[in-house]
């Protein structure tokens, strides 16, 4: 099993709701160097998160980590913040290890479920995304999974990536790349305990075939 780190997470509940909303802000860029974060000590990756309504198995919500030359979450008209992670349009700076799991933490509740898959890419891809991701801009609620499929679609190895605005369409086109690894998090099985989230004592999940919005 491939990591990109040791990212421990304690799954707890959080009194807010995973999805879409709009949001435009604009960090500086004193505050983007200052938290910037580069992962140099694993193959450069791009991991995709799907939040599951645990009641349909549906998609509520859309997330992608880009790993090259630094390391950003692009979470469109997401609710997610964080102190550490400056934020332009939806992009957020400084993803180590430690503020993934935070991400994931917040995504992982007792109505909703995530998949995180990953896989890894040429750092130059990596790299590309990154540009693409930066250029996307605010995205408009219920567009999340469109505006990641839009800056995939330009980027070597997903250019079939399926124009969507379902996560779980992509979420099973991205199950048939080779090389990635899927675990699904859910707050039952994690309350309380912590883990790797790249290590191999998670639940390890295949997704099934069929699992649209």
């Amino acid at each position: 099993m491939k990591r990109f780190g040791a990212l421990g997470i304690l799954v707890v509940a959080l009194g807010l709701l995973s999805g879409c909303a709009t949001r435009d802000i604009y960090a500086s860029d004193a505050e983007v160097a200052r938290r910037s974060y580069s992962d140099t000590e694993s193959p450069a990756h791009i991991v995709y998160f799907t939040m599951l309504r645990k009641s349909t198995q549906s998609g509520g919500h859309a997330g992608l980590l880009i790993s090259g030359s630094e390391a950003v979450i692009y979470d469109p008209a997401g609710s997610f913040k964080h102190a550490a992670m400056p934020e332009r349009a939806d992009l957020l700076f400084g993803a180590s290890p430690a503020r993934i799991g935070t991400y994931v933490n917040f995504n992982v509740r007792d109505n909703y479920d995530t998949v995180v898959q990953y896989i890894e890419v040429p750092r130059a891809v990596a790299d590309l995304a990154i540009a693409r991701a930066k250029a996307q801009g605010s995205s408009a609620p219920a567009f999340c999974t469109q505006n990641i499929t839009e800056i995939l679609s330009g980027v070597p190895g997903f250019e079939d990536i399926p124009r969507t605005f379902f996560p779980t369409r992509v979420m099973e086109w991205m199950e048939t790349r080779p090389g990635v690894e899927t675990q699904k998090y859910t707050q039952e099985d994690h309350v309380g305990r912590r883990y790797d989230l790249y290590a191999d004592n998670v639940l390890i999940v295949p997704v099934q075939p069929g699992m649209n919005n």
